[in-house]
């Protein structure tokens, strides 16, 4: 395991399920954490922190240089959450990640961070039209030709999106949109977190990580309904026909639509790469349920 030195690391989104898990995997390892929310109400989430700062980065708020004084890597996991439950913010993918995470940067170049780790999704390359991958990229491109280093690190799916899966296990009822056979291998964000952290001193500016199962899409299925103890029940939904409901969905909720969008489309896509950790998603499905 390469044990990074002492640092001083921002985390951006740090009261997420990810962010709270590489806040704790920071302080593991004896560095010291500055924790960055949005929002206010959630700084119980991060009391493993050093200081906790809650800045809307759409806001550009002077008080940000304040944050980033002393800091030596940023790791950013701040952006739209990718659920299907509803949020207060329904703004588009687009309107928000790449925004925020600009803002991080600049600052951070003027400020002398010698770091600047961002988190983002391993997607096949033909998923990149999408809405919610070209989000990502937008920034990535940035972050490429910027002043800093840099590092990306690209996480298959997370587990904690896994527990919308589990909610329509508990309605007896799951929507697929392909035939189930596409693979994947899921990562626990405490073994994401690992990564994040470990890229402070890993020379790469290309991450890859996954879990350490495969799955096909049906067997991840199979998984949340065992967790809740009822029989597996899949209705398929033709793609053509949730492509021609997104853009009323869109209209009240933009971020929904465009997550449903995704869904759909690595549902029939081979997502894999190289397996990290040991947690398991059966056992996270069932702690859950």
């Amino acid at each position: 395991m390469i044990q990074p030195r002492t640092e001083r690391v921002l985390v951006a989104g740090a009261s997420g399920f990810l962010g709270s898990h590489i806040v704790q995997e920071l302080v593991d390892r004896g560095n010291r954490v500055r924790a960055l929310i949005r929002d206010p109400c959630k700084r119980e989430l991060t009391v493993k922190a050093e200081e906790t700062i809650a800045i809307d980065l759409l806001d550009a708020s002077p008080r940000l240089r304040h944050a980033l004084e002393g800091v030596d890597v940023i790791i950013s996991a701040a952006g739209q959450p990718c659920t299907l439950k509803r949020k207060v913010d329904r703004r588009s993918f687009r309107h928000v990640d790449p925004q925020i995470n600009r803002v991080l940067l600049d600052m951070a170049i003027a400020c002398g961070v010698r770091k600047f780790i961002y988190v983002t999704v391993l997607a096949a390359p033909r998923l990149h039209e999408l809405d919610y991958v070209a989000a990502h990229e937008e920034f990535i491109a940035d972050l490429k030709v910027s002043a800093i280093d840099h590092a990306t690190v690209y996480a298959n799916g997370f587990f904690y999106s896994y527990l919308d899966l589990l909610d329509f296990a508990r309605r007896g009822l799951a929507i697929s949109f392909a035939d189930g056979s596409a693979r994947s291998n899921p990562i626990h964000e405490a073994d994401l977190a690992v990564a994040c952290v470990e890229a402070i001193e890993n020379e790469s500016h290309k991450i890859e990580v996954g879990g350490p199962e495969t799955f096909t899409r049906r067997e991840e299925v199979e998984l949340a309904f065992a967790a809740v103890g009822r029989k597996t029940r899949v209705v398929r939904v033709p793609r053509p026909l949730l492509k021609a409901a997104l853009p009323l969905i869109g209209l009240s909720d933009r971020r929904r639509s465009e997550m449903l969008d995704f869904l759909a489309a690595i549902s029939a896509a081979d997502v894999l790469a190289p397996p990290q950790g040991s947690r398991r998603l059966g056992d996270y499905l069932c702690e859950h349920a």
